[in-house]
């Protein structure tokens, strides 16, 4: 888990589907030992398909390597 002061500056940073996301994605990838896309889409707990799991987690990824 992240502590108090990530949660504020990445909810000010993020809109809020994208702060949800991160925190998913943060502890998914706590949780796993080898962390591949579709090892993160399989563990993603979201209610869509695991093609659709691991596009978002791909598009996430590549949306914050350019910031």
């Amino acid at each position: 888990m992240l502590p108090e002061l990530y949660h504020a500056h990445l909810s000010e940073k993020f809109t809020r589907g994208n702060y949800l996301l991160t925190i998913l994605l943060i502890q998914v990838v706590q949780s796993i030992k080898e962390v591949t896309l579709e090892s993160i889409a399989t563990k993603l707990a979201m209610p869509i398909k695991f093609e659709s799991r691991r596009k978002k987690s791909r598009d996430f990824y590549q949306m914050m390597n350019g910031i």
